[in-house]
């Protein structure tokens, strides 16, 4: 099956778009960004436990990576969120 969604390129991997997806920000509401933002800081104490202290793949310190750059694009656009007067 063809995705309709457009490509995105990170980490010189092709990637799609998540639906909502609008020049680079999630459109989600603040509710659920902030359960996204528990996800994944979930996910990453998940990943940071399971490291080895030698050997660590390479894989998994691309996707902690990732996984770091979502997180901290979310907490910046619930920060921009909280600033902005509410719509009228």
């Amino acid at each position: 099956m063809h995705s309709l969604r457009p490509p995105c390129v990170a980490h010189g991997r092709d990637r799609t778009l998540l639906p909502g997806h609008l020049e680079g920000r999630l459109m989600m509401n603040a509710e659920e960004l902030r359960a996204r933002i528990a996800q994944l800081e979930e996910r990453l104490a998940q990943m940071r436990g399971a490291l080895p202290r030698h050997s660590t793949s390479v894989r998994m310190m691309i996707e902690i990576e990732e996984l770091e750059e979502e997180l901290a694009g979310l907490r910046a656009q619930v920060a921009v969120d909280e600033d902005s007067p509410p719509a009228t």
